[in-house]
């Protein structure tokens, strides 16, 4: 029996998937073999075309994730995969689904991760040469079995594929970022941005101020956001532009001006989590304790409430609270809570907001926590 085979029948026999982490080495050690890949022989299924309807109408939705879309997407992809269950590419759309669901339908994160775990092993057994099932098994590998290495190894095996693709890409560059190669991480990301077509290019341009962040190269940040915003004064991610100008601002210490560019888009008490715990810290270092600490407690009511909130986020508001114990304790659960390579633990080795706790023994236990499961 070859791996994809052995993936296949062991992700279809049972609804827990096996232990991730040992899957990942098995998967990655698997990519470094010559040769193509030899998937699973799927006889061509009469619903193909009908599944395929269903994929591209749950991505519409999931271009705009909701409760509401991401469960309707999920849906949609669980009908696809039914009618046409040789359709790696619908299985590898559903585990990127249940990666969303967490953080927009408030699925426990165990449950989410499982969930698009067993998809994506799925799709890579059904096509493991195919790149957007690669670029969803490289997220799904980081959830599951916290492997930045195999992470790496999947999309390098993808970039050997479609060498310009900007998904693969920009996945490279914070993979390479997060392992503080910021060089060779610049470079995947312009690879991302000039061969992407319009919206992608805008969508990618939105979100490469992380990694120049983690690269503590801050003006950039900020002058890259202003011109963003000066180009696309009605767009919706200029709220994601001021957050990412007030964490540049308040890395340089300049909490007033960090606290006037988050105010531009505040979330409001309905708004996005991260967003409303990136608020609280910067009104707290600006000196705003109270108005702080009252947005902090919007977030702990809808954590009780087992509403989703950013683990990480809570973390970094009580590092500006000065109260190092609840800051580990919210990192330490953030562990369990890894959505793939957008996930902010890949970063705790650059990011500013820990500068002054890396001294602490907690620090490192997390740190080595955040990385490749045994």
């Amino acid at each position: 029996m070859t791996l994809v085979t052995a993936l296949l029948v062991g992700a279809t026999a049972t609804a827990q998937p096996p232990d991730a982490a040992p899957e990942a080495r098995t998967i990655c050690a698997a990519l470094g073999t010559a040769g193509p890949s030899r998937p699973v022989a799927v006889a061509p299924s009469a619903g193909r075309a009908e599944s395929e309807r269903l994929v591209t109408q749950a991505a519409a939705l999931m271009a705009e994730p909701s409760r509401r879309t991401v469960t309707a997407a999920i849906a949609l992809l669980e009908q696809a995969t039914a009618i046409d269950p040789g359709n790696a590419v619908a299985f590898a759309r559903l585990s990127a689904a249940h990666g969303d669901s967490r953080r927009y339908a408030d699925v426990p994160a165990p449950d989410a991760a499982a969930r698009r775990w067993l998809a994506a092993t799925q799709a890579f057994a059904l096509d493991p040469d195919n790149v957007i099932v690669l670029a969803n098994l490289a997220h799904s590998v980081v959830a599951k079995a916290r492997d930045i290495d195999c992470a790496e190894r999947i999309l390098l095996r993808a970039r050997q594929i479609a060498p310009q693709d900007p998904e693969v890409n920009f996945g490279l560059s914070n993979v390479r970022g997060s392992k503080g190669d910021f060089k060779t991480a610049f470079a995947d990301l312009a690879v991302a941005i000039d061969h992407a077509d319009p919206a992608k290019r805008l969508a990618l341009e939105y979100n490469s101020g992380r990694l120049h962040l983690m690269a503590r190269d801050y003006r950039w940040v900020i002058d890259h956001y202003a011109a963003l915003i000066k180009a696309n004064p009605d767009n919706r991610r200029n709220a994601l532009a001021y957050f990412y100008r007030g964490l540049a601002y308040a890395a340089e210490g300049d909490f007033q001006q960090a606290l006037a560019e988050v105010m531009r888009m505040p979330p409001g008490r309905d708004g996005d989590a991260g967003a409303i715990a990136n608020l609280a810290r910067i009104q707290i270092l600006a000196g705003e304790r109270v108005a702080g600490e009252a947005n902090l407690q919007l977030l702990l009511d809808r954590d009780a409430r087992g509403e989703h909130v950013v683990s990480y986020q809570i973390a970094a508001v009580y590092e500006a609270l000065g109260n190092r114990d609840e800051a580990f304790r919210w990192l330490a659960r953030y562990t369990e809570e890894v959505d793939g390579l957008s996930s902010w633990l890949l970063w705790l080795p650059h990011d500013p907001r820990w500068d002054r706790v890396r001294g602490d023994p907690r620090y490192a236990a997390v740190l080595a926590k955040a990385r490749a499961a045994d």
